[in-house]
């Protein structure tokens, strides 16, 4: 089984280009990533066990677990790289690359974490997890097959692996670099720098509590670099915007590019445009989330909840 370096459809063995988008499947050499790396253990599982412990026990206590760190890594867009004995390690952006790698990888660990505890909560005697995060820049070596997490190479990784171990059952720990690309996607807690080996100087840490609530009103704001060479685009979104007002009717306009392409930039760039009418005009935003348990209704239950103010983190009391 061959994955595509691009799209990340797997593929036969002895296939040359991908069925899906057509990337020639021949190694292509190394490439640098912006990935986040999560690596998890089940917390003090070899006190469980007496050495010599029978390997087919020792499998049968682990197995629910990987299959539910795997579950969550896949679900969100991560791949699960590599399984040994207790701990897992998942990569998000690799072999595809999405925008909010980051706040993926955190979401699949609140999700692993949320369900580990309500597993306790029927079972007292169940174990507990330990999660640790970095997100920064590794060598890839595409096209080698479902085991690219053997080449993936970066201290990222090791940063992940370290922060695992320093994690509380039931804890994640996340570097500065994930913190910074996702602190306004959840709570934080900032906590203590920890030492760990292969560091010379502390690492400073936050644990994610939950998702922050949010309710979407404005459009990305388009303060930033000059808008350069879209002119063409940003008149059709125009076009269609200003004639959903004349006509009264909805317009539907998809925008599809890779991560980075400007998007969000171009929605940015509409938003001066109606600034300039003289109508007043209300911005609601809805995000479907591409993993997760997502439906197709998730950005107008978004629409929707903006307009009634209500938060992601309100309880069902509240809504109500």
């Amino acid at each position: 089984m061959r994955i595509c370096p691009s799209c990340g459809t797997r593929n036969e063995a002895q296939a040359r280009f991908c069925i899906a988008c057509g990337t020639p499947l021949d190694p292509a050499g190394e490439e640098r990533r912006l990935v986040t790396a999560l690596f998890t253990d089940v917390a003090d599982v070899q006190r469980r066990f007496e050495p010599g412990a029978d390997p087919e026990v020792f499998t049968s206590v682990l197995r629910p677990f990987h299959e539910l760190m795997r579950r969550h890594i896949e679900g969100f867009g991560g791949t699960v790289e590599k399984i040994v004995g207790n701990v897992v390690f998942g990569v998000f952006g690799v072999p595809v690359t999405h925008e909010d790698d980051a706040e993926r990888a955190v979401r699949a660990a609140l999700r692993i974490r949320d369900e580990v505890q309500l597993r306790r909560r029927d079972d007292p005697s169940s174990l507990a997890v330990r999660i640790g995060i970095a997100t920064g820049e590794v060598v890839v070596s595409l096209g080698l097959g479902p085991r690219i997490g053997e080449h993936v190479t970066g201290d990222v990784v090791n940063t992940a692996s370290r922060l695992q171990t320093t994690a509380p059952p039931d804890g994640i720990v996340v570097a500065a670099s994930t913190y910074l690309a996702t602190q306004f996607d959840f709570r934080w807690q900032e906590l203590r720098p920890v030492t760990v080996k292969g560091k010379a100087d502390p690492i400073p840490i936050w644990a994610p509590i939950e998702t922050r609530g949010r309710i979407a009103l404005e459009p990305p704001d388009p303060m930033g670099a000059p808008f350069v060479g879209r002119r063409s685009a940003l008149r059709t979104v125009r076009t269609e915007f200003l004639s959903s007002m004349r006509d009264l009717r909805p317009r539907l306009v998809t925008i599809v590019g890779d991560a980075g392409l400007g998007k969000s930039r171009l929605i940015a760039e509409l938003s001066v445009v109606t600034d300039e009418l003289p109508e007043l005009v209300r911005w609601r935003i809805g995000r479907p989330l591409p993993y997760g348990d997502t439906t197709a209704f998730a950005p107008f239950a978004d629409i929707v909840k903006a307009e009634a103010s209500i938060l992601d983190s309100d309880t069902p009391e509240t809504v109500g």
